[in-house]
């Protein structure tokens, strides 16, 4: 009988990536897009194997696991899991070996081929209990493989030149946190930014509307003509304003700079958050150089599936990260019609029931449309007109 393996991921081309390897390796292969019904095909399927993300849509990775592992309704199945991530924070990874993973992957330093070779020899090895990770205390790694894999305490990473992914920057080869140290050198940027999704006019505003139950959000981004000097770096202010049913909620400043390869980088933002028409408060406001807070990159040169990298890093504050999930998404609105759209999910340890999937389209050049699941309530923001002021 064939191995039964759940993939528990919801972007639809790394599912089909995956799938093709595996099933052309001989596994059964099910898929499950969101945590809700990953736990509904564990009990369907009962597989041998979960290749689990943790950043899902309403409930997150770590909660299917410890469902899976505590429930009582899931104690006679009882499959292996292997976390298949990009979130490679200590914490996250403990969490996970707490409820006995048979290994922490990060996805940007596997490919599909090292990803098979590893599930092989895991299915060599005899039967254990599922409380087999890491090194300490006795316990046993079960992907440990010389031949093929490296192995932090926590995280297994991939040393096989045939199974490491060779497109990453030094933004998003960084493990942990403490490793993202970016080398800003100033006569390397460019005066204009015009990435073919991320351009920037001094003059351009988007217009964007979301529909939330508070009641109608409108937001407007101005590429400004102002710039600031940042780590030595002359960057490009964006002015974005944020109204609910016409009433100011937010006045934000951001800066962004183009290298001379074509990635931009985001150095900062200044933040005025308004309650009933007044000045409450500046959370979120940071500023790269400033209290150890560093920039991180809004979008690649060439970005390719897969990708992953930090977009800003204030520690603690603001750490969101961004993946490159699909570069021919179809993005149709009333304000066009739209092809060939890179798809980004977005997301932060520091507010993990948060999730934002944005498309950005070359015909437009910017964001185009964002899609937000906040505890499995979702939100779209589309655009609605481009003008030039």
């Amino acid at each position: 009988m064939k191995t039964k393996i759940l993939i528990v991921e919801d972007s639809d081309e790394v599912v089909e990536i995956y799938t093709t390897a595996l099933t052309n390796a001989g596994y059964a292969v099910d898929v499950a897009k969101n945590g809700v019904e990953a736990l509904s095909k564990v009990l369907a399927v009962q597989p041998d194997l979960i290749l689990l993300d943790l950043m899902l849509p309403g409930l997150s990775g770590l909660d299917v696991l410890q469902k899976i592992r505590n429930d009582k309704e899931y104690r006679h199945i009882q499959p292996k899991v292997i976390v298949l991530t990009n979130m490679a924070g200590m914490d996250f990874a403990e969490k996970a070996k707490q409820h006995g993973v048979s290994g922490y992957l990060l996805k940007s330093d596997v490919t599909p081929s090292g990803l098979v070779a590893m599930i092989n020899n895991l299915e060599s090895q005899p039967k254990t209990n599922q409380q087999g990770f890491g090194i300490h205390g006795g316990l046993i790694l079960l992907i440990l493989i010389a031949a093929i894999v490296g192995v932090g305490w926590y995280v297994v990473r991939s040393n096989d030149s045939s199974s490491v992914n060779k497109t990453d920057t030094s933004n998003s080869t960084a493990s942990r946190a403490e490793d993202y140290n970016p080398i800003i050198e100033p006569s390397n940027f460019v005066s204009s930014v015009d990435n073919k999704y991320f351009k920037l006019t001094p003059g351009t505003k988007y217009a964007y509307k979301i529909k939330t139950e508070e009641g109608l959000e409108t937001i407007e981004t101005v590429v400004t003509e102002v710039t600031k000097k940042i780590l030595g770096v002359t960057t490009i202010e964006v002015r974005d304003k944020s109204w609910l049913d016409d009433e100011l909620t937010e006045d934000t400043k951001d800066w962004y700079a183009q290298d001379k390869d074509g990635n931009v980088w985001y150095f900062g933002e200044a933040v005025d958050n308004y309650e009933d028409g007044k000045l409450a408060d500046h959370g979120g406001s940071w500023q790269a150089g400033i209290d150890g807070a560093k920039p991180g990159i809004i979008m690649k040169a060439d970005p390719r599936i897969g990708d992953s990298y930090y977009q800003e890093y204030y520690k603690g504050k603001a750490e969101d990260r961004g993946d490159v999930i699909s570069l021919s998404e179809k993005v149709s609105l009333t304000y066009g019609d739209f092809k060939d759209c890179l798809e980004t999910k977005d997301y932060s340890r520091l507010e993990p029931a948060l999730i934002e999937y944005k498309y950005y389209c070359p015909e437009v050049g910017f964001l185009t449309q964002e899609k937000e699941n906040v505890d499995g309530n979702p939100h779209t923001i589309e655009l609605v007109s481009v003008t030039h002021i």
